[in-house]
């Protein structure tokens, strides 16, 4: 039950950063496996580690990571891209984990899952104008920093999927209160009346 515990950590850990920049955490989970580092993939995701995978998951990676610093084109692209989002999301989230079919099913509806939460947060802290500049620049950033340090981290303890996987779950709370307040009705006062 404790083995169940970790993984489930990992699958949370992953799937967050799988929904917010899915090509770059699938790289890095192929690289810790082909270098030893942290959990190994399983059948059927074996393939993910070798290294004509892992070239295209970094190209993949930096050619998402330079449309999303284009204003115009981010918007587009979160909607087009969701579905890939959240299949890597489940992907990322059950090629570590075994333990057959129940394993497999598990991760891929807990991975889906938290990828939706993931882009979701990821689609709601974008600027609804298209400034750009540097501002949209440093959203990104931080972004790729998210999924990069988060993807890192459950990896090297999966453990620490359930703290990446809170801060996102806080962010989606943040962002709904937010739209919320901003969206609220107010009712107009009668003359005298509170």
């Amino acid at each position: 039950m404790t083995g169940w515990f970790y993984l489930v950590g990992r699958m949370l850990g992953f799937g967050t950063a799988g929904g917010v920049r899915p090509a770059l955490t699938l790289a890095i989970i192929a690289l810790m496996d082909r270098l030893d580092i942290g959990p190994q993939l399983r059948s059927p995701f074996t393939f993910l580690d070798h290294w004509i995978a892992i070239v295209i998951l970094l190209g993949l990676a930096i050619v998402e990571a330079n449309f999303d610093n284009v204003p115009v084109l981010a918007r587009l692209q979160d909607r087009l891209l969701m579905p890939w989002r959240i299949t890597a999301g489940a992907v990322a989230a059950t090629a570590t984990i075994g333990h057959g079919a129940t394993g497999l099913i598990a991760g891929l509806v807990v991975g889906a899952s938290v990828a939706w939460l993931g882009q979701t947060v990821k689609h709601g802290a974008r600027p609804r104008q298209s400034h750009g500049g540097l501002a949209y620049s440093l959203v990104s950033l931080s972004e790729d920093l998210f999924a990069f340090v988060g993807a890192i981290a459950t990896g090297l303890f999966g453990l620490l999927g359930y703290a990446f996987f809170a801060v996102n779950l806080w962010l989606y709370a943040w962002l709904r209160r937010r739209r919320r307040l901003k969206y609220r009705v107010r009712r107009p006062q009668r003359d005298g009346l509170p």
